[in-house]
């Protein structure tokens, strides 16, 4: 291909990335996810009333029930199942009817079954926007009050606070970071980058070398999500300096235009698609996560949520061949975390 064509092909290639960006971006200011169960509110008797109650009669036997439990932790399906066969053997009158959900229909899924009076009993939302779309459409229950809701920390509640109140409750947190290939960065003797500018020269010493920089599964919308998610709003508040930005978007007060962040963000990505895997677009998360744990690619962003697979996959990577870093969106290695 001639020169004019090449650039041709990249603009085409910008554009086209950039209005993928912008449609995940909007989506992900849009929608929100928090969890909770809706159903009968619980009110307690004080002891006296309790006892008479109890000395009055014997406690009714409890009728068998079902309860329905959606979550879209569907890379985790064996350890959600050993937590029901628990709580079902904890609690013989009750049977938990589960339904694994892949993450990118996840919402899609749950909000037909809602709008339709399908009710799930309980479900998995991610803190955030999405608890209060829900909480306002009086899906959720208020737990705050719930006794059970004391065995958190007290800080990890307020963060996912929506307005003051506890409407989901805390199930996991874990970091998001690049894992990266020890023996490739060894070989090719390539140190832990800690900016931007050193992470973009290690993947390109790494394609240089003939190997696959970063395992990107982008099919799957999510994935592009996480990372655009963790790079967009650092610069929006750390180096753009616009704390308030997203209150402002979501009063109308601000457009993405007003933001220099947007661009950067739309820079990056197109730096990560750059040194990507082939079929960037056509390859989903468990493509991705099979590509690191084959070692045919030196870098994946992710979360802890795949280190099982790689664990079955590679033992000896999983062991001792991996570690992570945190992600350096910018070049100033003090704001990165």
């Amino acid at each position: 291909m001639n020169q004019k064509g090449d650039k041709n092909m990249d603009k085409k290639l910008s554009l086209g990335l950039a209005a993928a960006m912008l449609t995940v971006l909007l989506s992900a200011c849009g929608s929100g996810g928090n969890g909770g169960a809706p159903g009968a509110t619980s009110a307690e008797s004080d002891g006296a009333t309790a006892e008479a109650t109890a000395t009055a009669s014997p406690a009714p036997e409890e009728k068998p029930v079902t309860i329905s439990f959606m979550h879209f932790k569907s890379d985790v399906t064996d350890g959600i199942n050993k937590i029901i066969e628990q709580f079902e053997s904890e609690n013989p009158n009750i049977t938990v009817d589960v339904e694994p959900v892949k993450y990118d229909d996840y919402y899609t899924l749950l909000k037909t079954k809602l709008a339709s009076g399908d009710i799930v009993d309980v479900f998995t939302l991610n803190a955030g926007g999405s608890t209060k779309m829900f909480r306002d459409g009086e899906y959720l229950e208020d737990l705050t009050d719930q006794s059970f809701m004391q065995n958190f920390d007290p800080g990890v509640l307020a963060e996912q606070a929506t307005d003051g109140r506890n409407f989901i409750m805390p199930l996991n947190a874990g970091p998001i970071a690049v894992f990266y290939n020890k023996k490739i960065f060894a070989e090719l003797g390539i140190e832990i980058p800690t900016t931007y500018d050193a992470l973009m020269g290690a993947a390109q010493q790494i394609k240089d070398a003939g190997k696959t920089p970063f395992a990107l599964g982008w099919k799957d919308g999510w994935t592009l999500g996480m990372w655009l998610s963790r790079d967009f709003p650092s610069h929006t508040a750390l180096i753009e300096k616009q704390t308030d930005f997203f209150d402002k978007l979501e009063k109308g007060e601000a457009k993405f235009a007003d933001n220099p962040a947007v661009k950067t963000t739309i820079a990056h990505a197109l730096d990560m698609f750059k040194f990507g895997n082939k079929d960037q677009l056509g390859v989903d998360y468990n493509g991705a996560i099979d590509l690191f744990a084959r070692e045919e690619a030196a870098m994946m962003y992710m979360g802890t949520w795949p280190l099982a697979d790689i664990q079955k996959k590679n033992p000896e990577l999983y062991e001792t061949g991996m570690g992570y870093f945190p992600y350096p969106f910018s070049n100033d290695a003090s704001e990165q975390a």
